[in-house]
């Protein structure tokens, strides 16, 4: 496995509709595949979501963690970068 040079952590809040144009964004960057890694932290499940992020390689956190800063730390200690980028999920990349 290459080592990842960037973690992209996606929080989630009781926001469905949103997470999956968050990191669509993310995937469409230009920076190759093999140096970022992108991590969702989310405290809701959704079956079509969670098929979705497996299916683009995205790692997938469940959290009853109410803070978007407990989310964020989840999403550290889960991340394999040097660097760390933080994505809400109502936000988007531009390329």
């Amino acid at each position: 496995m290459a080592h990842k040079y960037i973690s992209v952590i996606v929080t989630a809040y009781n926001r469905s509709k949103y997470v999956l144009q968050a990191v669509r964004s993310a995937l469409q960057q230009t920076l190759p595949k093999d140096l970022y890694e992108v991590i969702v932290v989310k405290n809701f499940r959704d079956e079509t979501i969670d098929r979705r992020l497996e299916e683009w390689g995205v790692a997938n956190i469940y959290s009853d963690n109410t803070s978007q800063g407990g989310k964020i730390y989840e999403g550290i200690l889960a991340a394999e970068g040097e660097v760390i980028s933080i994505l809400d999920d109502d936000d988007e990349f531009l390329q």
